[in-house]
This record gives structure tokens, C-alpha cells and sequence, in this order.
């Protein structure tokens, strides 16, 4: 009993991969989504968020500062956002809307953030990123003669830095 852990969290979860679709929550429903920051761009009074709960499945979450009696809250909600780390894990609880979002697995549905808790912050520098380990050979060797080159990772450092050994 003096262990806060051992208390029961009754958040029911939905997978992002229901978002949008007819066996998913309705449009105008409150869901708790649960998944690691991909992308974060806050600015001003506003902040998206891409949320990843599977490596395909991906929503779009947003924030705009509110006017009135929730302005401080807001307010503080679009700091806390902004220092984000990307791949840090998080809580959100908002509402499915419809949306046009071309970058998302979930296109047709984006949620706008009521709460936002951190449930694991990732460091600041990690060794890569996913989408750097994800791109081929190919596309390295391509953007070479570009101003702006990706970073190649070699396979020693994807072996070497693995999250889920598959063996």
C-alpha cells in the first residue's frame, strides 16, 4: 500500500489505428491516446504533434490557446509541449475531429488536446532517429550532392542501439 505504483489506472486506451474508421470512436468522442512523439512543432499559439502507438500507424494531435477563463491553462499546456523531446512517450486526452492530414496513417481524423501528461521523457540527443535508420541505401547515396545530405547509419550502430532484439 506505500508503493504508488501498485494503484489501477482505469484510462481505456484506443489504438490509433481505430482513429477514423467506422469500428473507432465517432467524431466528437473524448479518447485517451497513448504514443511517442514522431514529429512536434509548436509555435506561437499553437502545437501539432504526430503520435506513433505502432511503426504505422500515426495521428496528428493539436492545441490552440484558448481566450477567457482557460487562457492560463492553455497557455501552460503550449509550453509544456514545446519542450518535448522527440520519441518521448505521452498521454493525450482530447477529441477525435475530422481533418485533412496528409502526413498521418490516421488522414481523415486528428485529435484536438484537452490533456497532455508525459509518461516517459526521452533523452535529448539519442543515437539516431528512427526515420534515419528507416532510409535506404538508395536515398543516402541520392541526396549526397544535395546542400543538406542524410545522415547514414551504419549497421554496426543500428545493431548496436536496438530497442527490440527480434532473436
Amino acid at each position: 500500500d506505500l508503493i504508488a505504483s501498485q494503484g489501477f489506472d482505469t484510462r481505456s486506451f484506443t489504438p490509433i489505428n481505430q482513429l477514423g474508421t467506422t469500428s473507432g470512436p465517432a467524431i466528437g468522442s473524448k479518447v485517451w491516446l497513448r504514443g511517442r512523439v514522431t514529429s512536434l512543432r509548436a509555435k506561437g499559439n499553437a502545437c501539432f504533434l504526430v503520435l506513433r502507438d505502432s511503426p504505422f500507424a500515426t495521428v496528428q494531435a493539436c492545441h490552440f490557446k484558448m481566450k477567457g477563463e482557460q487562457a492560463d491553462t492553455s497557455k501552460q499546456l503550449l509550453k509544456f509541449a514545446s519542450g518535448l523531446t522527440l520519441e518521448s512517450i505521452v498521454d493525450i486526452y482530447g477529441t477525435v475531429v475530422t481533418a485533412d492530414v496528409k502526413g498521418c496513417s490516421q488522414n481523415n481524423v486528428e485529435v484536438q488536446i484537452d490533456k497532455m501528461f508525459t509518461v516517459s521523457t526521452a533523452p535529448a540527443t539519442l543515437p539516431f532517429l528512427l526515420e534515419d535508420a528507416a532510409r535506404s541505401q538508395a536515398e543516402i547515396d541520392a541526396s549526397s550532392s544535395s546542400d543538406r545530405p542524410f545522415a547514414s547509419v551504419s549497421p554496426d550502430v543500428r545493431y548496436n542501439n536496438r530497442w527490440l532484439d527480434l532473436r
